[in-house]
């Protein structure tokens, strides 16, 4: 049960992480005004609009109890006005003795999606022309969107703490367990259609999430976003078995406005073969 869990929050990781670790400076702002987290959140809110384009890192680490573990690394590249997103994404699977990888390597822009992993050379082309495809679109830009990180701060705005560190303001989750929840869940189904919202919700019910640790880090200046890291443990509830579930995550956001355009290469448009959305239609 444990392990079709983990399957169905790897399906949303890419809302949890949209948006942009914790600080590790030390020191900074003795002599500074305090400043509250909704002047922060709102000020960042302001700033998103600003962004034409950045790059994301980020590592997601997913532990089981018995010993299974999957590593994802992902390098993105976003551009708003074009609209365009670059991504290359390594998975690691490690069982016992037994350890897979693959890598994704993805375009999108405004017409389709250009997809291959690396057990085939053939790169596969989606579409948006179809309801289903509309679908897709719509799902992979709020993922990408920074907007969609502040738009959940904002209704939690209330359970979010700041301090000033060096030169960035360092948001903190503070709620209680309940309050928790509700932010993983809110974090988890914000933006899904239909049929990956019932499949997250399932999956949400038979958990207890047993501690969080939530950080989003803006520059001081500029109210931009620089970093996340979201980490948390749960276990299945007493009628569900057994075991635990560790997830951390940790991304950067860096060269705000400073990349230069990117378009998708003639020969992955030339040789991709058409599939159906359809195909692919939850997977984002």
């Amino acid at each position: 049960m444990l392990k079709k869990v983990v399957l169905a929050i790897l399906l949303t990781a890419g809302l949890l992480l949209a948006g942009c670790a914790a600080d590790n400076s030390k020191g900074g702002a003795a002599n500074q005004p305090k400043i509250n987290a909704d002047t922060v959140i709102i000020k960042t809110t302001n700033q998103m609009n600003k962004i034409k384009n950045m790059e994301m890192n980020m590592s997601m680490d997913i532990e089981l109890s018995d010993g299974v573990t999957q590593t994802m690394k992902t390098h993105s590249k976003y551009f708003r006005a074009q609209p365009f997103i670059y991504q290359s994404t390594r998975i690691e699977n490690k069982t016992g003795s037994s350890n897979t990888s693959v890598v994704l390597e993805q375009y999108v822009d405004d017409q389709a999606v250009y997809v291959k992993n690396s057990n085939g050379k053939q790169w596969a082309k989606v579409s948006f022309d179809s309801s289903t495809g509309k679908l897709l679109k719509d799902s992979l830009k709020k993922q990408t969107d920074p907007s969609t990180q502040l738009g959940l701060l904002k209704s939690f705005k209330k359970n979010m703490e700041v301090k000033q560190s060096r030169s960035s303001y360092v948001l903190r989750f503070g709620g209680n367990k309940k309050e928790l929840r509700a932010f993983i869940q809110k974090a988890m189904l914000k933006n899904l259609n239909a049929t990956q919202e019932q499949a997250i919700q399932r999956s949400l019910d038979v958990m207890n999430f047993t501690s969080m640790q939530y950080t989003y880090v803006v520059d001081q200046k500029t109210y931009q976003p620089k970093s996340l890291n979201v980490s948390f443990t749960a276990n299945p509830k007493s009628d569900q078995g057994s075991g635990s579930l560790k997830m951390t995550v940790h991304s950067d956001i860096s060269k705000i406005n400073q990349l230069k355009t990117m378009t998708i290469p003639a020969d992955v448009k030339s040789k991709a073969i058409e599939v159906d959305a359809s195909r692919l239609h939850g997977q984002f």
